[in-house]
């Protein structure tokens, strides 16, 4: 499996929403860069899907919300159906 290339980008920030993005980095475990990530790809698609049109503030909704679960991390609560990002990501082959 070929990998897709990526290249940098430099943003600026506002201090307040930096803040906040790094907390959702410490509260996730993922990296900031991957939240930057997938926040610019989903305000990408929604303004594909609008036509090309740009409408601001653009909102995102979250379609999957993981309840509290007693259960083994591995089973999923019985509404999420779809398979998550991070695992459609290639396993890491163990070292030898």
């Amino acid at each position: 499996m070929r990998m897709k290339s990526k290249s940098p980008l430099s943003l600026r920030l506002d201090e307040d929403v930096r803040a906040r993005l790094t907390e959702v980095s410490k509260r996730t475990g993922l990296p900031e860069a991957a939240i930057a990530q997938m926040a610019i790809t989903a305000a990408v698609a929604a303004t594909e899907k609008a036509g090309y049109r740009l409408v601001l503030p653009i909102e995102f909704e979250v379609k999957h919300v993981a309840q509290p679960n007693p259960q083994p991390a591995t089973i999923y609560p019985p509404h999420q159906n779809e398979r998550t990002v991070a695992e459609d990501r290639p396993l890491k082959k163990a070292a030898a």
